[in-house]
């Protein structure tokens, strides 16, 4: 794959005079992140990104770097750091470095806990890390930089593993609140949000009204409704429609025509599981398939 620059609207106009590019990739399985590989000389440098994490990973010099809220704690090869997302910091690098970024999006790590961890999204807020040994974190950044280089059909769906581990070890590793103690007021309970989710993937071939799901943990349509989108931060139906274009990507690797995939995760015609999987992860399910 080139090399491309990385859109000027991630980063700040500083942070792109400080650097040079060397590799940037698409997040072609549509995974929540985004990889850019990056070189910069000595010199001082601001970070600033608005939207998203970032996981950083110097891969080559960084000895003596330092962020300056925090000048004892020296950077080198192998260092991990967790920028949040609105993360604003300035950075003396004291010689040639090459790094690795990871681009998250808040909105994919949130729906990853709600709908795999069964974890109110309230409760997902990343900790700033700074230069920590951190080998699986290094290793998983390696390996999706490597797999998104690649567009076969085993790198996409690998990518898209590799991607589900990085949350995975984000939210339970490297989350500010507990995760097995959320003590958190209103929305659902852990148990009603692991029932609900289990009806709905369970029935995402069929028909779903919010009565039913709102009759399983006996609650009203409108409170339910209500209590959904406070943990799981969209609505039933979003998350739904979510859910089965998920299971649809899924269903890509196998030989089903898209006609029939859409009738097995419940679309009621296949333009309209193209249409809505093109507005998700803007690109056609064909396209997408391809791909693969």
């Amino acid at each position: 794959m080139k090399s491309k620059q990385i859109p000027d609207d991630c980063h700040s106009s500083a942070f792109h005079q400080a650097v040079t590019p060397v590799l940037q990739v698409d997040d072609i399985a549509r995974t929540g992140i985004t990889a850019g590989q990056w070189r910069v000389n000595k010199q001082a440098v601001n970070y600033e990104r608005s939207s998203g994490h970032t996981l950083s990973l110097y891969l080559a010099g960084g000895e003596g770097s330092y962020r300056l809220d925090s000048r004892l704690h020296k950077g080198g090869p192998g260092c991990v750091s967790i920028m949040p997302q609105a993360h604003n910091s300035q950075w003396h690098i004291e010689q040639p470095t090459e790094f690795i970024h990871c681009y998250i999006s808040d909105t994919e790590l949130k729906q990853f806990a709600a709908s795999t961890l069964n974890v109110d999204v309230r409760c997902v807020e990343l900790r700033d890390l700074l230069y920590a040994d951190e080998p699986q974190l290094q290793l998983l950044m390696k390996s999706f930089l490597h797999l998104s280089r690649d567009r076969s059909a085993y790198s996409l769906l690998a990518q898209e593993q590799c991607g589900n581990e990085i949350f995975n070890r984000l939210l339970l590793q490297h989350n500010v609140f507990h995760l097995k103690k959320q003590q958190i007021s209103g929305g659902l309970s852990v148990t009603h949000m692991r029932i609900i989710n289990e009806m709905i993937h369970c029935r995402l071939s069929g028909k779903l009204t919010l009565d039913e799901l709102a009759q399983r943990i006996n609650l009203s349509p409108f409170h339910f409704a209500r209590m959904f989108k406070i943990s799981f931060g969209i609505t039933p139906a979003q998350y739904i429609t979510l859910s089965r274009l998920q299971q649809a990507k899924m269903l890509f690797n196998g030989k089903d025509s898209l006609a029939d995939i859409s009738l097995q995760t419940g679309f009621s015609h296949q333009s309209h599981m193209t249409s809505q999987f093109k507005q998700v992860f803007g690109i056609t399910p064909a396209c997408y398939r391809n791909q693969r």
